[in-house]
């Protein structure tokens, strides 16, 4: 059996962040006067998966414009449900915050609660964020399968280890991938070969991408299609997969939403199907 390099996202495929985003954003609708009690919080737990999974509102100070966009405007949930389910879904709510440019009250809210996500968030202990379903079960799998882990995430990395220590993790992994401050526009997969060969590994020619997220998937296709710089280094990488999975901000709907090129090869309805997929992949 061949071995494959495997590379989590991290968020959403190591660590569940999404119950905790979506108590952060029902308090920040609360504090900034958009409802009146957290009960009244009119979108679900699903519906904001679908949203922050969305390249333009994969940020906090984006979906901060986004949600109170929708709440200034009243958008209902099923009406927010219903425009998810498009393929241009993304346009038209940028279409909508566009529409609000001129409101003060808009940018002043915005503005403030993009500001206390990105707060409250950076300060909130990493112990706290909750395993994906059935990751240690995988990690177990993949580790007797002599495969390659490895995480390629935008979180910083001092937060990204504390998450993998609080764990009990981090023996698992090869190499973790992470910037030490801030974010970084696109993630590149050059790094992450380079430091395995300095480590004296041997970098499988099978790659398997692991994302949650609509940004994970198609940020996936571009390394895919930036591998020839890979290769002119020596890389010989033959087989690439884009895999989705469903134990974080995606859904099946959203990742069907994607033009057929670029959607992930395999959607998994659970990490667990992870080490059963890369076996049969060739």
């Amino acid at each position: 059996m061949k071995r494959w390099l495997v590379v989590f996202d991290g968020g959403g495929t190591i660590w569940n962040s999404m119950p905790v985003l979506y108590d952060h954003y029902r308090i920040a609708a609360l504090y900034f006067g958009l409802v009146r009690a957290v009960e009244d919080f009119p979108y679900s737990l699903r519906l904001m998966n679908e949203l922050s999974s969305l390249r333009a509102f994969n940020s906090r100070k984006n979906i901060a414009k986004a949600l109170t966009a929708l709440l200034l405007k009243r958008i209902k949930a099923e009406e927010l449900d219903q425009l998810l389910g498009m393929s241009d879904a993304e346009q038209k709510l940028l279409d909508t915050i566009a529409s609000l440019i001129p409101d003060q009250k808009f940018w002043e809210i915005a503005t403030l609660m993009g500001a206390f996500l990105e707060e409250a968030l950076y300060n909130y202990p990493e112990e706290w964020y909750p395993k994906c379903e059935g990751l240690d079960e995988t990690l177990r799998q993949l580790k007797e399968k002599g495969h390659i882990i490895t995480i390629l995430s935008n979180r910083r990395r001092t937060s990204v280890m504390n998450i993998l220590k609080a764990y009990k993790i981090v023996d698992f992994f090869h190499h973790v991938e992470a910037p030490k401050t801030g974010e970084p526009l696109k993630k590149d997969v050059l790094p992450l070969l380079r430091a395995l060969r300095q480590k004296g590994l041997e970098v499988p020619s099978q790659m398997a991408f692991i994302g949650d997220s609509l940004l994970d998937i198609l940020s996936a296709h571009e390394m895919r299609q930036s591998l020839k710089n890979a290769r002119e280094e020596g890389f010989a990488i033959e087989t690439v997969k884009v895999v989705g999975v469903l134990s974080g901000m995606g859904t099946e709907r959203m990742f069907r939403t994607l033009p057929t090129e670029k959607r992930p090869d395999v959607i998994l309805s659970r990490l667990t199907e992870l080490p059963v997929f890369l076996e049969r992949s060739h």
